[in-house]
């Protein structure tokens, strides 16, 4: 017993020399990168922040063209925006008109419904489909790591259009200059799996993504993404072109979007409002 104690208390005396000598520096840093990343945990926005939003997408939530960001709405703010896309099929031609409204509970927390219609040259015909949609940060864009949201989109209707949406969206932004040409770039990545109808699709599909946007000039940002095709597409989908996402409110896209379907490049255009 008596050695036990003795070698008790050594460790102890060991211990308090370590707490309070050099040793304390990398456990209070580890400790206090914690506390940093927990308290970035579902937090407001500070004047200054604006994190990885983007524009409406052919999904029908924000994001770059195909696939959703990381970015929210911040508390109070409502935005309507609408895009359209001509999609030449095999034999027919497709002009999908795609509009999204959400509203921003919290600086982290957005809702909204969203919903498309597509016109058919061959045979002339009309569907619909639409539903509610919902996004959650998680983290906000500080320090060394990134801003993190979850969310996802239910597209019910016509069998054709329907599907129901889980994702997974972060982003990196790096300021470059205030005043130069090339102004900052946000680097995007995430996670969707999604499922449709296998009467009329090949049923769900698990897309990983990656895309970067470049701010040129002011307000206005080239953007680019990638995926992988899975079952679900014949070839890879990608995407690049331009947003205008000005301060006071209105925003405008235009791209050419690969979806995967078919072997050629369709237009894609579309445009937002913002209020608070």
């Amino acid at each position: 017993m008596r050695h036990f104690t003795v070698r008790l208390l050594l460790l102890s005396c060991f211990s308090v020399c370590i707490v309070q000598g050099v040793g304390t520096l990398a456990p209070v840093a580890a400790f206090a990168d914690s506390a940093n990343i927990l308290s970035s945990f579902f937090t407001k926005n500070d004047a200054s922040y604006s994190g990885g939003r983007g524009l409406i997408t052919f999904e029908g939530i924000s994001g770059m063209f195909l696939n959703p960001t990381s970015g929210t709405l911040g508390q109070g703010q409502l935005t309507l925006q609408y895009c359209a896309a001509i999609l030449g099929e095999s034999n027919t031609t497709q002009v999908t008109h795609t509009a999204m409204l959400t509203y921003g509970i919290t600086d982290w927390l957005e809702v909204g419904v969203q919903g498309r219609i597509s016109d058919f040259s061959d045979p002339d015909r009309t569907i619909g489909a639409g539903g509610p949609l919902l996004r959650a940060r998680l983290l906000k864009d500080e320090s060394w790591w990134p801003e993190l949201s979850v969310g996802g989109l239910l597209r019910e209707g016509q069998a054709d259009l329907t599907r129901r949406t889980l994702f997974v969206a972060a982003s990196k932004g790096m300021q470059i200059t205030n005043a130069g040409f090339f102004r900052s770039f946000r680097l995007h990545g995430g996670f969707r799996q999604f499922w449709e109808s296998t009467a009329e699709h090949e049923g769900d599909a698990s897309i990983v993504y990656i895309g970067g946007e470049i701010e040129l000039l002011k307000y206005l940002y080239f953007v680019g993404e990638v995926s992988n095709k899975d079952d679900a597409f014949a070839h890879t989908p990608f995407a690049f072109g331009v947003h205008l996402r000005h301060p006071s409110g209105f925003a405008f896209t235009f791209s050419g979007v690969q979806r995967g379907n078919q072997d050629h490049i369709d237009p894609y255009v579309g445009i937002g409002f913002n209020f608070r």
